[in-house]
């Protein structure tokens, strides 16, 4: 954040704003190349790729095999029309992060769910640890460290890519892996602690968010083919982690976009309102918990204030304060309509036809009810 900006707002200049006010196209950030990564295929743009994807419109399944030698076509969604998935050999590895294991059933179980729903088998990378994010203020090598041992445990079991659903811990790999890149001493105090424990810092798996693998996997035309339009209108809040991944580089602008766009496709259209990139409060609760209450009540009386029916969000750390906590943040600013929130990936289950149980949407602590009788399924 600019010096001298308004706390808790993330501060855009016209062009970025206009690029938040409108969908986009994807479009994926070069791999860095100073940092080396086990191999294989990665993320890739997407325009390379279009070509050889299924096409869902028209109902035409065809398996082909591109330059990375995987094969594309195959599982079928849970309304019967094919997937145009690169069908990945084995499981993925999954790191959940700390708020999957200390109980936030709604997050996990929606993400397990609609991935089953595209066909993709989960591993849970063993063991989970942390991102490193929690000691970033202690001690920068030990916070890189943390992170990119995740990576490297993947790569280790024979994975190229590790996926990471939780934002802050993407964007803890992310900014790692550029750390890495940019200090000699960091990268020598990493490789060093991996040694010790038998993992190499030269093979790496690629982190993989979930909005860029949902993208990949089925995109917005594979969710648009085999899914039942919602018909809702919503306040998406991305939240710090998803906006900031590799500051200047646009990615986290691009991310957004995409996951607009997944949404989109099932029918949930999530427009600009005044307020959202405002920050959940987060941040603050262990240091400032009143101020992280009153940036999370200020966040709530924007989407009522904006007329729209629900926030929807992708962060565990901004369900805790927006969701769980949601009846101390209206109270420290005054309000007391509740505001009904969810995970992304709970309305994208909720279109695939997946139940409300299967979503964990019985852990909601918000009034879902209220949206979920008058959804179009």
């Amino acid at each position: 954040m600019p010096s001298g900006g308004i706390p808790g707002r993330t501060h855009l200049g016209p062009e970025e704003r206009g690029r938040i006010e409108g969908p986009r196209g994807s479009r994926r950030a070069e791999e860095h190349p100073d940092v080396p990564y086990g191999g294989g295929a990665g993320l890739r743009a997407q325009e390379g790729h279009g070509q050889e994807r299924t096409n869902l419109r028209s109902g035409r399944a065809r398996a082909s095999r591109g330059e990375d030698g995987l094969e594309r076509g195959g599982p079928h969604g849970p309304h019967g029309a094919p997937w145009g998935c690169l069908s990945l050999p084995g499981s993925l590895p999954v790191f959940w992060g700390c708020r999957a294991l200390a109980g936030d059933a709604s997050f996990e179980m929606s993400v397990r769910g609609v991935l089953r729903a595209l066909g993709l088998s989960l591993e849970d990378l063993s063991p989970q640890a942390c991102c490193g994010e929690p000691i970033r203020s202690l001690s920068i090598t030990a916070s890189c460290y943390l992170s990119i041992r995740l990576l490297a445990l993947a790569a280790s079991g024979g994975h190229e890519e590790l996926l990471i659903p939780c934002s802050k811990g993407y964007y803890m790999a992310r900014w790692s892996l550029d750390l890495m890149s940019d200090s000699r001493e960091v990268y020598e105090g990493v490789s060093r602690a991996l040694s010790s424990e038998g993992l190499d810092v030269g093979s790496l798996a690629r982190p993989l968010s979930l909005v860029d693998l949902l993208y990949r996997e089925a995109g917005p035309e594979g969710l648009a083919s085999s899914s039942e339009e919602l018909g809702l209108e919503v306040a998406l809040h991305p939240g710090c982690y998803l906006l900031r991944v590799r500051p200047g580089t646009g990615e986290g602008l691009d991310e957004l976009g995409r996951l607009r766009e997944l949404l989109g496709a099932v029918g949930v259209r999530a427009p600009y309102y005044p307020g959202m990139l405002d920050c959940c409060g987060g941040s603050l609760s262990t240091t400032r918990p009143d101020a992280a209450a009153t940036l999370a009540g200020s966040k709530l009386k924007a989407v009522r204030g904006a007329g729209l029916r629900c926030l929807v969000l992708a962060c565990p750390g901004c369900f805790e304060m927006l969701d769980k906590r949601q009846e101390e943040a209206l109270k420290a600013v005054g309000a007391r309509e509740p505001v009904p929130v969810f995970y992304f990936t709970q309305l994208l289950g909720l279109a695939l036809g997946l139940g409300e149980e299967e979503l964990g949407l019985q852990f909601n602590s918000s009034p879902v009810s209220e949206i979920l009788s008058g959804v179009s399924r």
